[in-house]
This record gives C-alpha cells, structure tokens and sequence, in this order.
C-alpha cells in the first residue's frame, strides 16, 4: 500500500478524474513518494503539505499506545505532586504550629 499524506488544495482542479468536486481549500489525500511529495506533477504544484494522517497504516496504532502511556506516566506524576504538597503543607502546618506554641509561651514568662 502506497503512503498518502494530506494536502490542502492551494489552486482549482477542473475535471480531475480523482477529484472532481474539489474546490480550493479542500483536504486532499495524495499518494507521495519516498520525498513526502504528491507522486502526481499535476497536483504537486497545486497543493501544500498539512502532515501525516494518524490511521492505522501510517502508524496511527503506535501513536495512540504512545499517547495512552504518556497519559498515564502523567497521572503517576500528578498523583505523586499532590502527594508531595500535601506533606509539605502539613510539615509547614507542623512548624508553623511549633513557632506558635514557642512564640505564645515565652511572651508569658
């Protein structure tokens, strides 16, 4: 199966045996060669690049598993955050508690 990217239609096609309801602006997917170019050199000349399609055979699959594990290293992240911020409130709750009771009894001597 040859790789397509999408393309964004810069110019007119009139009576394009693919395409022939594309009007300028439309997303056209091409098949390009090994440049990432359109293989067709009526089109390339007519189109610019919007990137690959994220589908299962331009490897749509492995980008999902890597969104998925990135998704979940960050819960881990954010779980561990909050964790840490909540002992770093209750030390600082602790010492300012302490800087209190110290304050609070040498002013009655």
């Amino acid at each position: 199966m040859a790789k397509k990217l999408q393309f964004e239609l810069l110019g007119a096609l009139v009576n394009h045996p693919d395409f022939p309801d594309a009007k300028r602006g439309d997303t056209l997917k091409l098949e390009v060669g090994d440049d990432n170019l359109p293989t067709s050199e009526l089109l390339r000349s007519r189109v610019r690049p919007l990137g690959e399609s994220l589908d299962e055979s331009t490897g749509g699959e492995d980008a999902k598993a890597i969104v998925k594990e990135a998704k979940a290293e960050a819960k881990a992240i954010i779980a561990k955050a909050k964790e840490d911020a909540a002992a770093i409130v209750e030390k600082a709750n602790a010492d300012a508690a302490e800087l209190m009771a110290a304050a609070g009894g040498g002013g009655t001597q």
